[in-house]
């Protein structure tokens, strides 16, 4: 039976909670103070905490921030009365896997307990083997390093967050592949439609009409209405890759759809309401393009509200991994032995394509893709040609130190 510790100093708050979760079977720990509740925790590790926010201040986040300390892999939810988002965002960079606010709404109280108890015991399955201390598989996205660890559990703690996320990391490190995680252990949008568009690949002012969509006889060319990016992707999540490509006059655009959730089709008069998530990702300093003019400082703050950054494989803290070339090197013909490389060494410019196509398989710098086996970091085995090419035999190879 799973254990869920509530800390609360209003008793008949606390009491409420209690006894909704009783009703649907789970075993209670209550606190009333902040150390009572580490006491608690150090007696008996529960499955999940649901602590109250008790000021406006955010003076009552160090259990949080004691939990993340002791018990990162501990999920805390935050009860809340203040609707301040700069509190929210605080609890939630802090480690906070959710938050709810005052008055608790039962049915979806109990869903994001449950969801957060389903991601406790597979949210996040390791795959650790001997030497291997990072390497990580969340959905179809394998993470190898320290680095890729956070990156993927600071993922799986915003899923659930509507606020704007950026993605910062060079061309090639998988942007994409966390703004997919995001929508895909997301509880109300995953079941929704996932939507991306590379920015800088469509003209400014194709742009437009693609995300907005237009009525008949906008420009021409326009012979039918047609719904946009941004009303396909309504209820769920919209990724929008290399933001820093697009124009002043579009940001501003972007900006009110964010601000007023409401759309215009090009040529219409009408607004529509739309509940999209907007997950931007970009490989450009934007505030170094603040600061020149060329970016929107108030579209910035309303995109980076959680920041995610990727880093490239060169990058990689953990050099404790490695995997081997199948193609060939200098010298070496394809499948041989020789020249065994060292990714993280190279510097590569977009570390994900060059990276794929020097092993041969998914690498999206510290990403890959469930189809690539992490392989031992002493030692890898593959079937090469013997230079008859009559068989195919196994050949071993060790890393060098």
């Amino acid at each position: 039976m799973k254990r869920i510790l509530i800390v609360d100093n209003d008793e008949p708050a606390r009491t409420a909670l209690a006894a909704l979760l009783r009703d649907e079977g789970y075993e209670i720990d209550e606190a009333t103070t902040e150390i009572e509740a580490m006491q608690l925790v150090e007696r008996r590790i529960p499955d999940l905490v649901v602590s109250d926010l008790c000021a406006p201040d955010c003076f009552c986040v160090g259990l949080l921030h004691w939990i993340k300390e002791h018990h990162p892999h501990l999920d805390v939810i935050i009860v809340t009365a203040f609707g301040s988002i700069d509190c929210v965002v605080k609890t939630i960079k802090m480690g906070a896997l959710n938050y709810v606010m005052k008055p608790v709404n039962n049915g979806k109280f109990l869903e994001i307990v449950r969801e957060a108890l389903h991601r406790r015991e597979g949210g996040m399955k390791s795959l650790r083997r001997v030497n291997e201390p990072y390497c990580y598989l969340v959905d179809e996205v394998v993470g190898v390093s320290r680095s890729m660890e956070q990156v993927l559990k600071t993922a799986l703690r915003v899923t659930d967050v509507d606020s704007g996320i950026l993605i910062r990391g060079e061309s090639g490190t998988g942007k994409e592949l966390i703004a997919r995680i995001l929508h895909n252990r997301s509880t109300h949008r995953r079941n929704r439609e996932f939507v991306a568009i590379n920015c800088a690949a469509i003209p400014g002012e194709i742009l437009e009409s693609e995300l907005f969509g237009s009525v008949r006889g906008a420009f021409t060319g326009a012979t039918q209405t047609r719904k946009g990016l941004i009303e396909v992707a309504d209820g769920g999540t919209l990724f929008m890759d290399e933001i820093g490509d697009t124009s002043p006059q579009f940001q501003s655009k972007l900006l009110r759809v964010i601000q007023e959730k409401e759309i215009r089709r090009v040529g219409d008069t009408a607004s529509r309401s739309v509940d999209v998530r907007i997950v931007a990702a970009t490989n450009r300093d934007l505030k170094k393009m603040i600061g020149e003019g060329t970016f929107r400082e108030d579209l910035y703050y309303r995109l980076s509200v959680i920041d995610i950054i990727v880093p490239p494989l060169r990058e990689t803290s953990s050099p404790s991994w490695t995997t081997f070339s199948r193609t060939s090197t200098a010298g070496s013909a394809p499948g041989s032995r020789e020249s065994p490389r060292r990714p993280w060494r190279s510097s590569w410019p977009t570390p994900g394509p060059e990276t794929s196509g020097s092993c041969g398989t998914a690498w999206r710098g510290p990403l890959c893709c469930r189809a690539t086996r992490c392989s031992s970091p002493r030692t890898s085995r593959w079937p090469s040609s013997t230079t008859s090419g009559s068989r195919r035999r196994t050949g071993t190879m060790r890393s060098s130190p």
